[in-house]
């Protein structure tokens, strides 16, 4: 079953390269196009697309990247805690 975006998600696994390909799937790119930016073999990528595919349950990847779009401002508010910060109400 996929997750949701409102469910608690262990977010040990979203180390920041995964992050970076979350980004630029949430942004509609290709895998190819994110091998070429993020300058690795589009090989790289597409395994790390079918580790977050495994992680996720999502097996669509638009449908990841429409997940890092509400779950990524998540994933960043528990990085944040995580390091011991906090971030103000208004978002900064």
């Amino acid at each position: 079953m996929a997750m949701q975006a409102n469910e608690k998600v262990d977010f040990d696994w979203i180390t920041r390269p995964r992050a970076r390909v979350l980004g630029h799937l949430a942004a509609f790119r290709t895998e190819r196009e994110i091998a070429e930016l993020l300058t690795v073999s589009h090989s790289t990528v597409r395994g790390t697309v079918e580790a977050m595919k495994g992680h996720t349950g999502i097996r669509d990847v638009r449908e990841i990247g429409r997940w890092w779009r509400v779950t990524g401002p998540i994933w960043l508010a528990w990085t944040a805690e995580q390091g011991g910060l906090q971030m103000k109400q208004d978002g900064s």
